[in-house]
């Protein structure tokens, strides 16, 4: 069984293929069951329905919602198997889109005065729908060669140990919370309030690849759980197997469902493919066994 829940289509801001293309790719893979869950968005998900049908392949609808802490900590939060037609999801988007439309020029301005040289027009072109972001402005500044020197991104280049995935390599070692770069950009959901959203719209609330966000901090987690927490994103192309065993052994703890995603973007992320992960079946299966007593598609 191949399975996949975590996969991003361009409707988010840092997405490559359509919802069609994500399709046809999992065929071409070989995928039983995939979901599509785009950042703050559920666009693509009626096209990626009638896709799915087409092409035979099981289709779970998710999304992944923006969520941050009490104590500023942000969060991605899977909602799978939601009731993607529901207004508040649809209003949602729209809201975080003009947020992050306001927020291009704060992001470039960012890479500016840290000492990046670029052409803010040509990061634009490769943003979808306007929406920049930092693997967009990532790409551009790796493409100019007036940053041919520059040491910062030595390690981005051929042969370097960020090049396997090096736009979103760029945003992590630059954007990422508590980096130089680092924009809040303010759209966040109170983690209260992501989680009642989700459960509201019949889905199933993972917290995705956990380690990259919380490490290894069990108090975090607990409160997380707290919120009504219904499974963990185990298997991730974010966990080394440190963390795998980590977090299979607090699902396990708390009695919580295991899911795995790859976490595909496609260009931004090269290296990693449509159901590129291992995972424990048994505990996966019961995760699925959950989506399909009240499968919507």
């Amino acid at each position: 069984m191949k399975i996949d829940l975590h996969i991003h289509t361009n409707k988010s801001a840092d997405g490559e293929l359509t919802a069609k293309e994500i399709v046809l790719r999992a065929k071409k893979l070989d995928m039983d069951i995939i979901a599509i869950s785009d950042h703050d968005s559920v666009s693509a998900l009626s096209d990626a329905v009638k896709w799915a049908k087409e092409y035979e392949i099981d289709f779970v609808p998710a999304t992944e919602v923006s969520a941050v802490m009490d104590d500023g900590t942000l969060l991605h939060i899977l909602g799978l198997n939601i009731d993607y037609q529901d207004q508040r999801f649809i209003d949602r988007e729209n809201e975080v889109k003009n947020k992050y439309r306001g927020f291009a020029e704060i992001m470039m301005q960012k890479a500016w005065d840290f000492g990046f040289k670029f052409d803010a027009k040509k990061v634009i072109e490769v943003s979808n729908d306007g929406l920049v972001d930092p693997e967009s402005i990532g790409e551009i500044v790796l493409q100019d060669k007036r940053n041919d020197d520059d040491e910062r991104l030595k390690e981005f280049r051929a042969g370097g140990k960020l090049a396997d995935n090096p736009y979103f390599n760029f945003y992590r070692e630059f954007y990422a919370q508590g980096k130089p770069c680092y924009s809040n950009l303010d759209f966040s959901l109170p983690l209260k309030e992501a989680a009642k959203l989700i459960h509201d719209c019949g889905g199933i609330m993972i917290l995705a690849h956990p380690f990259h966000n919380i490490g290894f901090n069990e108090v975090k987690l607990k409160e997380i759980i707290s919120y009504g927490l219904d499974g963990l994103e185990v298997y991730s192309t974010y966990h080394d197997q440190k963390a795998i065993d980590y977090y299979y052994k607090k699902a396990k703890k708390y009695n919580l469902l295991m899911s795995v995603g790859s976490d595909f973007h496609g260009r931004n992320k090269p290296a990693i493919e449509i159901g590129c992960l291992n995972f424990d079946r048994n505990e996966v299966d019961k995760l699925i066994a959950k989506i399909k007593k009240c499968k919507r598609f």
